[in-house]
């Protein structure tokens, strides 16, 4: 037989409302180097560095908009005809 041990609160625990969390976007993320390639066409020094850099980013789909379903499905049409 297991026994579960249940307490009761009578406040929350966590906040109801945390509000928007903010983030550091000054941070560079494993995502940064394919975002500037693709956004500003930056590439690393190395030539080695820079190959794989461009293999990441023939898999990369950059979607900026408002309604982000119906231009993602639009953008994979374009692919899929080329």
């Amino acid at each position: 037989m297991r026994v579960t041990l249940v307490e009761l609160l009578l406040n929350p625990s966590v906040p109801i409302d945390p509000g928007v969390m903010q983030i550091d976007t000054e941070e560079e993320t494993w995502m940064t180097p394919i975002m500037n390639y693709l956004t500003k066409g930056t590439q690393p020094d190395n030539p080695i560095e820079a190959r794989k850099l461009l293999i990441k980013a023939a898999r990369t789909l950059v979607v900026e908009s408002n309604d982000n379903e119906q231009q993602l499905a639009h953008s994979l049409d374009m692919l899929e005809e080329q």
